[in-house]
């Protein structure tokens, strides 16, 4: 049995299944790990209790199953013709038919 994973190990389908980025958001999240020189080493049992203590406060319904939102809402739209887009651009609307003041500065 091995002592230690190394990141690579971690972060396959046996355990995480997640990318370099992902492992690096996890590690902000308190993945434990042990620094080892300059490399980050996963004991395994912790990381198995890990993963049982975070997944297992997951139900349905929790924001982790909702789709993120952009902010954009949809709206019907039409779609005109070129020519039609110029026109309505060209023609002169009630605001635009005010006078303007004619008082220099």
């Amino acid at each position: 049995m091995t002592l230690l994973l190394t990141a690579e190990q971690v972060r396959g389908p046996k355990y995480l299944n997640v990318s370099e980025r992902g492992l690096r958001v996890l590690l902000k999240a308190g993945l434990p790990y042990i620094k080892v020189g300059k490399r980050k080493m996963f004991p395994p049992d912790e990381i198995k209790d890990w993963i049982s203590q975070h997944t297992s406060r997951c139900h349905i319904g929790s924001i982790a199953g909702q789709a993120r939102r952009t902010g954009m809402s949809r709206s019907q739209s039409t779609v005109i013709a070129f020519d039609e887009a110029c026109e309505r651009l060209t023609k002169t609307s009630p605001t635009s038919e005010r006078p303007t003041s004619t008082g220099g500065r």
